[in-house]
């Protein structure tokens, strides 16, 4: 298992639909790609979203509850996604 994480610059004004819509696509075509060996790669996801009106305030404290919700994602099975 590795993680990565992507990081939107909230002048892009992307909302949570098209972060799901976006990730969903991601997952399919990760899906599709012929790997060798017959292996089948896919990806969970946990995803914070930054408002302005947020209690947090550190990138930190989001960081830490993506990965909260990745791990989250994770224990639920394969190709998950939580916010």
């Amino acid at each position: 298992w590795e993680n990565s994480h992507l990081l939107y610059d909230s002048s892009t004004r992307i909302n949570a639909l098209e972060i799901l819509e976006f990730i969903q696509d991601l997952q399919q075509e990760i899906g599709k790609y012929p790997y060798e060996k017959n292996v089948e790669i896919g990806f969970s996801a946990g995803v914070s979203l930054i408002q302005v009106d947020d209690s947090f305030r550190r990138f930190s404290d989001f960081f830490d509850r993506a990965d909260k919700l990745l791990y989250k994602s994770k224990a639920e099975g394969k190709n998950m996604i939580n916010f």
